[in-house]
């Protein structure tokens, strides 16, 4: 029997989606997110310029290359959300962007799947990969990427004329008052108050191996209380700078180019004793893209995408031989332009002891009752 269209106006939609079925098939939900498989990706970083960088350095230079899409996925750092994923089978993120110490961490468990050298292949120039990159920087569950470094920043005009020019001045109140923006974290701290107490480098991590240790750079950093502002992403630091929040502060390197560059701000660099590490991307175990998330980490590897980052941020490469490949307006404000007093971070310690380091650190934090009329008399 002929049904009357015009009888039943619903079946004007109905009927050519029914005629585009008899020629295609039903579509299962199945081959759909096969589908969506092989042409998407999730990636994970952290945010801000930083992300930004590799949107323009990586991602989209991969996604014209190859025809399919990348999701970046911002998140805090940390392998509790990985650990998660990979404990419930339900892998989500292809490819993280991890701090070396959480590498090690989430390596250790088990969570990340293992790294393929020849994913780096060598340098543009021909150097083999085993003299491009450094041997230190070979890790079995990541591949290095940038290397990059906290360091200490000031306003310039909370200090018109004597301005801050190493570490120790940042723990010196009465000679550089102000407050202090630093990270929540004993990660950085410890190690600088330390040294700027006097504590040869070579010897800070031996130090802080002994509880003794740990409480002496407590101890050293406990003036700073009243004036401490605490920070937990990136871009704050610039931010509470420029504004007279605090004037002086803690901050990933990159974080401070474009603020002091391309925006003008009034902020100063204190290079002395920077903290450098390098950063790692890496693949959760059982990621349902795999060789989408090889192929992108291998295109990122590259020499010229790798020097192509350092246009958009002010983190320098891991291969040397992308260091012809920067421009010199960009080497000065790198941290591999600025290595005479580096402080090399042992992420494999802090992987062992962040735990019941952090635990301590957090009591420090709580503040007690000196603390709280010296803020007040401030």
């Amino acid at each position: 029997m002929w049904l009357n269209p015009l009888a039943f106006p619903r079946l004007r939609y109905l009927i050519p989606v029914a005629i585009g079925l008899m020629f295609t098939g039903f579509a299962s939900p199945v081959s759909a997110q096969g589908n969506l498989y092989e042409t998407t990706l999730n990636v994970v970083s952290f945010g801000g310029d930083y992300t930004r960088s590799q949107m323009l350095a990586y991602v989209r230079p991969w996604e014209a290359a190859t025809g399919k899409v990348i999701n970046m996925i911002d998140y805090g750092g940390g392998i509790n959300e990985v650990r998660s994923q990979v404990g419930s089978a339900n892998v989500k993120w292809d490819v993280v962007d991890m701090e070396l110490s959480n590498m090690i961490a989430a390596c250790n468990e088990g969570l990340l799947e293992p790294a393929d050298p020849a994913l780096m292949g060598d340098g543009a120039d021909g150097t083999s990969v085993s003299d491009d990159i450094p041997a230190q920087y070979m890790h079995e569950c990541g591949y290095p990427s940038v290397i990059w470094s906290t360091v200490m920043a000031y306003s310039d005009e909370a200090y018109a004329e004597e301005k801050p020019s190493g570490i120790a001045d940042f723990f010196n109140i009465e000679k550089f008052p102000g407050k202090r923006g630093l990270q929540r974290t004993p990660a950085g701290l410890l190690e600088w108050a330390l040294i700027s107490d006097g504590v040869d480098p070579g010897d800070v991590y031996s130090v802080l191996s002994t509880p003794q240790g740990v409480q002496l750079a407590l101890d050293i950093a406990t003036p700073l209380k009243p004036y401490i502002t605490w920070w937990s992403s990136g871009g704050q630091p610039a931010e509470m700078l420029a504004s007279g929040e605090v004037s002086m502060s803690t901050a990933w390197n990159g974080r401070l180019y474009s603020p002091i560059v391309e925006q003008g701000k009034p902020i100063g660099i204190i290079w002395d004793h920077q903290m450098v590490e390098v950063e790692y991307w890496t693949i959760p175990k059982g990621s349902p893209r795999l060789e989408n998330a090889r192929d992108f980490i291998g295109f990122a590897m590259q020499t010229e995408t790798m020097a192509n980052q350092t246009k958009y941020i002010s983190y320098g490469p891991v291969r040397k031989s992308a260091q012809a490949l920067i421009d010199d307006a960009m080497k000065p404000h790198l941290p591999t332009s600025n290595l005479d007093t580096a402080f090399q971070v042992d992420s494999e310690w802090w992987a062992q002891n962040m735990e019941h380091l952090r635990a301590s650190f957090e009591e420090w934090v709580k503040p007690k009752t000196d603390d709280i009329d010296r803020a007040v008399r401030f």
